[in-house]
């Protein structure tokens, strides 16, 4: 009776054993950075010391220096924007100019963008080509006749394909179907619409002042934060204009997120909330960090509904707060310089 014991409480360890194996290797199979939040921080202008941290889900520290850690390289720049496309997450990083795509589940370097790119701004991904807004010359960006443009690239091979010129300085850009991508133009109060099967602009929305950033709700309608303080929600099928709501937004950076019922966006070290449905600009902050002095970025967990902000601080690594549904602080970790983008894997 004691061997059979013995043999059953042999077998037993060896079943758990091969479980752990398992979940191990289904863990590992999976990428490191799929249950958590991954930070970029934009990094110190002179320096161009953009980088990447990841928290992982369930922890209260974060790791920092993840892309360099995964690649053996810095990012290099400073990161304006990341964006995530199916098992891909592109980083844009001007002062330098790349566009880094990386494999969102590892972050390991699949494409590094670099030919015609001048001052990239942000990125999206349609149509098998990635397009990417650029001011151009920074001397003549902010001036009359600036030469900015989109550079598009095939998404598979990475391989520059061509630039479409804008007659304004851009900002943010947004893809919306097989065919149409919104660019924000931030040095007018236009919209363009760039055809992505003839990769030519077709029409444009007039909307305020200073467009900067797009988000989408859950209903499908897009919004723009314009610098002159304004949220415009469109209908990018019709591209109509349906509501215009005077908020004290930031003026810079201008910055919006959105869990899909809700759109966050901030002033100083205030975060505001508004309906997506039934937007009505707030009295009263939705959160406010005494911590801090200003945000750098903000984003919206879609799952929880959970708000991130970063802090504005460039000579050291800056804080993240964490806020629940009610507008209370639920966790707070430091990431790199300046944290301005959220991705929740």
């Amino acid at each position: 009776m004691k061997k059979i014991n013995r043999l059953l409480l042999w077998l037993l360890v060896g079943v758990a054993a091969l479980q752990l194996t398992g979940c191990s290797k289904k863990d590992e199979a999976a990428g490191s950075y799929v249950n958590g939040t991954l930070v970029f921080n934009e990094g110190n202008f002179l320096e161009g010391n953009g980088s990447v941290s990841f928290l992982k889900k369930g922890e209260n520290s974060a790791q920092n220096n993840v892309f360099e850690t995964e690649n053996n390289t810095p990012v290099g720049g400073i990161i304006q924007s990341a964006r995530k496309y199916d098992d891909r997450i592109y980083i844009v990083t001007n002062n330098q100019n790349f566009v880094r795509v990386v494999n969102a589940a590892t972050l390991k370097l699949e494409l590094t963008l670099q030919e015609g790119l001048d001052n990239p701004i942000d990125v999206a991904v349609i149509n098998g080509k990635i397009y990417v807004t650029n001011w151009g010359p920074i001397d003549k960006a902010f001036g009359s006749n600036p030469e900015s443009f989109v550079a598009i690239y095939n998404a598979n091979s990475g391989v520059f394909i061509k630039k479409v010129p804008l007659t304004v300085r851009p900002q943010g850009i947004w893809a919306y179907s097989r065919s149409k991508v919104f660019v924000a133009g931030a040095g007018s109060n236009i919209i363009k619409i760039l055809n992505s099967n003839t990769d030519t602009f077709d029409g444009e929305i007039t909307v305020e002042d200073g467009p900067e950033r797009f988000e989408a709700d859950e209903q499908g309608k897009l919004w723009v934060a314009c610098s002159s303080g304004h949220l415009v929600r469109f209908n990018p099928a019709t591209n109509t204009v349906e509501r215009t709501i005077a908020v004290n937004l930031s003026s810079y950076p201008v910055r919006i997120a959105s869990n899909g019922e809700s759109i966050f966006y901030f002033r100083g070290n205030k975060v505001y909330k508004i309906n997506a449905a039934n937007p009505v600009a707030p009295t009263t902050p939705f959160a406010e960090i005494n911590e801090f002095t200003s945000f750098n970025g903000i984003g919206a967990d879609k799952t929880t509904g959970h708000v991130y902000v970063g802090e504005a601080v460039y000579t050291r690594n800056g804080g993240v707060k964490v806020i629940d549904n009610n507008g209370q602080v639920i966790s707070s970790f430091t990431a790199g310089i300046a944290p301005n983008t959220f991705i929740v894997q």
